[in-house]
């Protein structure tokens, strides 16, 4: 008697194996190749600014933006190596989500790239700012911090989302420290501005921490 196999069973085998060769050629969203900084613009605060026409109050801005962009990127610079790192304004979200990067990309060296210098690649988006969920220690984040890592009173810290900008992960809060304890810090790594609620201070290091400690779920 002619030995056969069911058609379900065959059926089942081919979408198996279409899987298994499907997967391996899925690249990991968890482990990207590039880290892309959104900073922000403070467009909302800059368009009010100029509708009041309130030219000195709109130049310290423009400092604080500075200021503040500096400050972060001199904190990659020194102290994030897991990954290649760009910047970009917040104005280009849309641009970069869709995949275009001809001269939205900024540099370390403060240089627009005129063309896209990650074409092909994974990538994830960072921003200073607040958590918008907690990351449940079995997620993403296996091993970094607890309970009270999710406080926001500590302050600002790094958000990890993918290019939909689900979060996927966040750093691990700085230490509140004493006015007297923090003017010590090195300044080339954090900025306050003397007028608005404008600040950064060095915390790539924990970014870098908390991404290289992100799996699969």
């Amino acid at each position: 008697m002619m030995r056969y196999i069911p058609f379900l069973s065959l059926l089942a085998l081919v979408f198996c194996l279409a899987f298994h060769v499907s997967a391996q050629n899925v690249k990991p969203i968890w482990r990207p190749e590039v880290v892309l900084v959104q900073l922000s613009s403070e467009q909302n605060r800059m368009k009010a600014l100029k509708a009041a026409n309130d030219e000195a109050a709109m130049a310290q801005l423009d400092k604080d933006l500075h200021g503040v962009f500096r400050a972060i990127r001199n904190d990659f610079r020194d102290h994030f190596t897991a990954y290649p790192v760009y910047f970009f304004i917040d104005t280009n979200l849309a641009s970069v989500q869709h995949n275009h990067l001809d001269g939205v990309l900024i540099n370390a060296d403060d240089e627009v790239q005129r063309h896209n210098p990650i074409k092909g690649k994974e990538f994830q988006i960072v921003y200073y700012g607040y958590p918008k969920a907690r990351i449940r220690r079995t997620g993403y984040l296996r091993s970094e911090g607890d309970d009270a890592d999710f406080d926001t009173h500590f302050g600002k810290v790094w958000v990890v989302c993918d290019r939909d900008m689900n979060q996927v992960s966040y750093s691990k809060p700085r230490p509140i420290l004493s006015p007297q304890a923090d003017a010590i810090g090195d300044a080339r790594y954090k900025y306050t501005s003397p007028k608005y609620n404008i600040e950064y201070r060095a915390s790539a290091d924990k970014l870098q921490k908390a991404m290289l400690d992100m799996g699969p779920r």
